[in-house]
């Protein structure tokens, strides 16, 4: 009934019940995952210069449990603490990419990328509601950074796939684009001047979706949130412009034109165990040039 929506604002969410989504069960975290976070939290908080920080980044933190049990909430969890910890505590200088989230497996990136989506969505409407927040003017955003043979590279290859939305049924998405319906109020997508919109009037991402789905738009504006493959890591060594404009990999690692900002804080690899022999060799030495950018 439109005349007994509710206002979906920051009092609204305050108040909800916590089954508001009649799921059976109440919103909640799972110990493990917690316990996953707090372990975390100095390595967030400390700044990048602090000899305890650089002393706590020589660690890796390991998510060993069964699928189906909550590890990639666990994930999401530190995701966004380090990125409202990041803007809150610097500023501009926090913008840019915060966390990489690579998978070994394109499907396997196109699921987890869905769930990632409503986290960014979510921290976004929170900067969306004010300043009082203090998260910054620069939109909160997700990138899919992926070959060419799961998503087109370029802007007007990804406009050419958007046309295939018409005619479309209910339920069917025959594109390689990984949005049919809007992840935020369920209406239907739309592409317009670059950018993926709802239809629906009354959605806060009417005017645009804050997701970078091709190449060019991940380079030109570098979302919060990375999600990409390993292989797809390897091209970044031919990406790089001497103006420091178009497809300038640089960018990814905080090299941007006017203010250079941080570099990102956090990498996840989800799927370790896929990384096996051949594959995890390569990938090692990539991620020694990483470490360096």
């Amino acid at each position: 009934d439109p005349d007994n929506m509710p206002v979906f604002n920051e009092d609204f969410y305050k108040e909800a019940d916590d089954d508001m989504f009649n799921i059976g069960a109440p919103a909640a975290w799972r110990p493990f995952q917690l316990a996953f976070i707090i372990l975390n939290l100095d390595g967030i908080v400390q700044h990048p210069d602090d000899d305890k920080w650089k002393h706590r980044n020589e660690c890796v933190d390991l998510v060993w449990f069964p699928t189906g049990g909550g590890k990639t909430e666990a994930y999401l969890g530190i995701i966004s603490m380090s990125i409202i910890v990041r803007r809150r505590k610097y500023g501009e200088k926090g913008y840019g990419v915060s966390t990489i989230m690579r998978y070994t497996l394109r499907l396997l990136t196109n699921q987890q990328f869905q769930r990632a989506l409503s986290l960014i969505l979510a921290l976004e409407q929170i900067r969306l509601w004010g300043n009082k927040y203090k998260l910054g003017e620069e939109e909160i955003s997700i990138g899919l950074y992926v070959g060419a043979n799961s998503l087109p590279n370029k802007r007007d290859g990804l406009a050419k796939e958007a046309t295939k939305w018409t005619g479309r049924t209910d339920g069917e998405n025959i594109t390689k684009i990984p949005l049919d319906r809007c992840p935020w109020c369920g209406s239907r997508m739309e592409y317009v001047d670059d950018s993926f919109c709802c239809s629906n009037d009354d959605c806060t991402f009417e005017e645009g979706l804050p997701v970078r789905l091709c190449d060019e738009d991940i380079y030109d504006n570098p979302p919060t949130l990375l999600f990409g493959t390993v292989d797809k890591f390897a091209s970044i060594a031919h990406k790089v412009s001497t103006k420091n404009t178009g497809d300038d990999s640089r960018r990814l690692f905080g090299k941007r034109k006017g203010i250079n900002v941080f570099p990102p804080d956090l990498i996840i690899q989800d799927e370790l165990h896929l990384l096996l022999g051949p594959l995890g060799s390569a990938v090692s030495l990539f991620e020694c040039a990483i470490d360096q950018l």
